[in-house]
């Protein structure tokens, strides 16, 4: 079950970083919104209380650091 909330928790962040690109473009619309509530499982007001804090902290200005593959790591 932990990993099901990290998943969630992986997806919420990332929709919310794409959300807030659109909004900083000026393109963010009520469809888009509404179109994240549906795949993620909630309700719209709640993608809007979720863009409200990351709105003024800034969350979606910094970008995702990239994987790096270690010498541990298995080769396809």
């Amino acid at each position: 079950m932990a990993s099901r909330s990290a998943g969630s928790r992986g997806l919420r962040e990332a929709a919310v970083r794409r959300l807030l690109e659109l909004d900083a473009a000026g393109r963010l619309s009520s469809a888009h919104v509404q179109l994240t509530a549906s795949s993620v499982g909630v309700a719209e007001r709640t993608v809007w209380r979720w863009l409200e804090p990351a709105r003024s902290s800034g969350l979606g200005a910094a970008p995702r650091p990239r994987f790096v593959r270690g010498s541990t790591d298995r080769k396809p």
